[in-house]
């Protein structure tokens, strides 16, 4: 058996050597089918397959706080629920908090730079089941008030910064220009809660903290019991949940709890996006599959004559068949070495291109399991493109086969299956052209969301103070006034601003409030707006116009009375059919104090394009009662280009405080193009399988056109010369293959329509059956099988007559 089937690969290899046109489409075809399924599923697998890397990571839990009628359903938990869960949660062998990470300064030595930090309790690690690489983590003594606090580093930052020197721990660093003792280097890779993280601190709670039931600030990673389940865990939350809401109704009425599998709440996100490609690329693969299966039918009509010999010469059915699927496999093998080879290439590419969104990035890579895919993926293609040709071509009678060689009645069976094929073929294209048809309208369409703000122009410089050097109000408020002046300075800068949040920021700060004259909400009829704290002249900087009112001014200082000003979605909201200018609010009940209304602007896009506009207010930077700000965004409108002012800005900035740390200043178009860059990754990746599904489609249809006038030469010859037309064998060779590309089409519309809703998620300001994107991209398909199939069709109009006759 082994020495037939190396034969059978020899005569193969063969073969394709002497049909270099044959292989080459036939091993690229399945090159890239195989090729991107392999790299899109090595994402797949890195992102929603693979395990987390910590100890029994299946019974990691994320614990939230739900309010549905604020309709809050993963909320940060107050640090009282965190400690009375921690003791009472029986069904949890620990739970433990952390706050989401946070740029800090950290000076000394280097440069000044903004790291990422994440403040984490003590038992964090543990829980997760790693330790550190160097050192130790965090220990009982780290949280008393007696020498500097301890901080354990990321690997990356260990080896950026401090080059690898183990000499690092015990030594002390500054963060916020705080001393700091490096307590230990975390391993390789790892990067809880996100990824960029690149220090962790010990996470306190003063007493005031463990009596708030207000603030919810705390993030909470729990392990389930041996043998707890997520049901069980989730009826205990329950349970907690109404016990805190009977004891503390005003605080906790209407909340909940919720339990979710970490890795699903890590990933659970960009579950749909990845699903959707690849479900793409599968429909690259099967195109490619019905590609090479027709190559070889038409390739095997060729062969009638040869197959017909073998077996009048005592070759049986299984003898032929193994010989036609050791030469399929042999195709799929040089396509799926040459795949894995363009999916190493790919995943680099996408690991580059692919927005900073995607959880578990770093852990996307081409390893066995990768390689084991694409071992399958081959196997299955080498066997399905080949057993169809060889069982129909094994059934050819020798006889007949003998004697009409390639115009057999086999060979016209074969020529229907072809036709299948191309339909097929057709139909996965329309499909897959669709999607992306529908992507590429809905990413139009957000583009097309207006700002309400004018971002050409406009730098951003993101400013974050040490809290050791401007710790009280005052001093932060000197600082940022300082900073507005020096940008103000700066030739060729028009406007200047400070405001809290980073335009199109996305996690908005919330507050509610009280509004004078009505009824005092409850607790559970309380609604959170966003807001930002900012300095007079932000709306005049970003390009915000002012609707109603007036504008805050500097006179709006500490010491006058309280202003706001709100957006109109807010005024609507609260005031409908009312003037909302002379309006008060207050943030701390019915005793005040109270903030007046005194000015109304226009809407704007702030939270993200794909967000509602939401109600909004804006509070002056130097009023500020209720919200610390040592952090803030410097916006800076330019007249002319903004690259010459960029650098000096930074420069002149820097002379304010150098162990500040400032990073370059970013073009407000280049923050609204990262807000885009998740969705223009999807619409590229998609439309890029489209046009590879449409190419692929393309060769298939050029080939049967091919085959089909290759055979019936002798036909097309005679009928030129009892005098029919070239455009009439024109037109019966188009008329013919576009009826089945119209068939094609037809099925693929119809399948179309069954699978829209499941693109309804992914889609913006487009339904899922938009009839101009139907037509559109019928039009297209059906413009690109005519062209696919024009060529092969003139040359049947080139027939001589007299020599066809002749070789007849």
């Amino acid at each position: 058996m082994i020495v037939a089937i190396l034969q059978d690969a020899r005569y193969g290899v063969r073969r394709l050597a002497r049909q270099p046109g044959f292989a080459l489409v036939a091993v690229l075809s399945l090159a890239l089918g195989i090729g991107a399924n392999t790299a899109i599923f090595s994402v797949v697998r890195g992102v929603l397959l693979r395990p987390l890397p910590y100890h029994d990571p299946g019974r990691l839990v994320r614990l939230w706080e739900t309010n549905p009628a604020r309709g809050y359903s993963h909320n940060p938990v107050s640090v009282p629920n965190f400690l009375d869960w921690r003791e009472h949660a029986a069904g949890f062998a620990g739970v433990e908090a952390f706050r989401p990470p946070f740029p800090l300064a950290m000076t000394g030595g280097a440069e000044p730079e903004r790291i990422v930090v994440a403040t984490v309790t003590p038992g964090l690690f543990p829980l997760l089941g790693v330790a550190p690489a160097a050192g130790r983590g965090f220990d009982a003594p780290d949280g008393g008030s007696a020498g500097p606090d301890a901080v354990v580093l990321a690997d990356l930052l260990w080896q950026r910064r401090f080059g690898g020197d183990p000499g690092i721990i015990g030594k002390i660093v500054r963060l916020e220009g705080e001393p700091c003792v490096v307590a230990g280097v975390m391993p390789p890779g790892f990067s809880f809660p996100a990824t960029g993280v690149e220090a962790w601190t010990l996470l306190q709670f003063g007493e005031r903290s463990r009596l708030d039931r207000k603030s919810h600030s705390l993030h909470l990673v729990g392990r389930l019991r041996d043998g707890v389940e997520l049901r069980a865990a989730q009826a205990e939350m329950d349970l907690l949940a109404s016990q805190a809401a009977r004891e503390h109704p005003e605080f906790q009425a209407g909340w909940g709890a919720s339990v979710l599998p970490l890795h699903e709440d890590i990933v659970g996100s960009s579950r749909p996006a990845l699903l959707t490609l690849l479900a793409a690329v599968a429909v690259v693969l099967l195109i490619a599959c019905c590609n090479v299966a027709n190559l070889l039918l038409a390739d095997g009509t060729r062969r009638a004559r040869e197959i017909a010999l073998r077996a009048a010469v005592g070759a049986g059915r299984g003898r032929i068949v193994r010989q036609l699927l050791t030469e399929s496999l042999l195709v799929a093998g040089l396509g799926g070495g040459a795949g894995l080879l363009l999916a190493a290439w790919g995943v680099d590419a996408l690991k580059a291109l692919a927005p900073p969104g995607i959880p578990r990035l770093d852990e996307i890579r081409i390893d066995g399991g990768t390689f084991a895919f694409a071992t399958l993926v081959t196997a299955v293609v080498g066997a399905a493109v080949g057993l169809l040709p060889g069982w129909r071509l094994s059934g050819v009678d020798p006889l007949r086969g003998l004697k009409q060689g390639g115009r057999s009645a086999e060979h016209a069976a074969g020529g229907r299956v072809g036709n299948i094929l191309v339909m097929a073929e057709v139909a996965l294209c329309l499909v897959l052209t669709m999607a992306a048809g529908l992507l590429t309208r809905s990413f139009g369409e957000i583009r097309g969301v207006p700002l309400g703000f004018e971002p050409r122009g406009l730098l951003t410089v993101p400013v974050y103070l040490p809290l050791t050097s401007y710790a009280d109000v005052t001093r932060q408020n000197q600082m940022f006034g300082r900073l507005q002046e020096e940008a103000a300075a700066v030739p060729g800068v028009r406007y200047v601003a400070l405001t809290s949040e980073m335009p199109l920021g996305g996690a908005p700060q919330t507050r509610s409030f009280w509004v004078e004259g009505r009824p005092a909400p409850t607790a559970a009829e309380r609604t959170d707006f966003p807001y930002r704290v900012i300095s007079p002249g932000y709306f005049r900087t970003l390009g915000v116009p002012l609707l109603q009112g007036r504008d805050l001014r500097d006179a709006d200082g500490e010491g006058a009375p309280l202003v706001l000003v709100v957006n109109r979605a807010l005024a609507r909201r609260v005031w409908p059919g009312e003037n909302a200018v002379g309006r008060r609010l207050s943030f701390r009940g019915d005793d005040g104090p109270w903030h007046e209304v005194v000015g109304v602007v226009g809407d704007a896009a702030d939270y993200g394009l794909e967000a509602e506009t939401r109600p909004a207010f804006f509070a002056p930077q130097a009023q500020r009662t209720w919200s610390w700000l040592s952090w803030g965004v410097l916006l800076v409108r330019v007249d002319g280009e903004i690259a010459p002012v960029a650098g000096v800005l930074r420069a002149r900035l820097r002379t304010v405080d150098p162990d500040l740390p400032l990073p370059p200043p970013t073009p407000m178009t280049a923050v609204v193009s990262r807000s885009l860059h998740g969705r223009g990754f999807q619409v590229a990746l998609v439309g890029g399988f489209a046009v590879l599904a449409l190419v692929l489609a393309a060769i298939g249809i050029y080939g049967v056109v091919s085959h089909l006038v290759g055979e019936r030469a002798w036909e097309f010859g005679v009928r030129l010369a009892l005098g029919a037309r070239p455009a009439d064998v024109l037109r019966l060779v188009l008329r013919r293959t576009m009826a089945v590309v119209g068939a094609g089409i037809a099925c693929g519309a119809a399948a179309c329509l069954l699978l829209a809703q499941t693109l309804r998620p992914m889609l913006f300001g487009v339904r899922p059956t938009d009839p101009a994107t139907f037509a559109a991209v019928s039009l297209l398909v059906a413009a690109v099988a005519f062209a696919a199939c024009w060529i092969p069709a003139r040359r049947a109009t080139r027939c001589d007559p007299a020599a066809t006759l002749r070789a007849g």
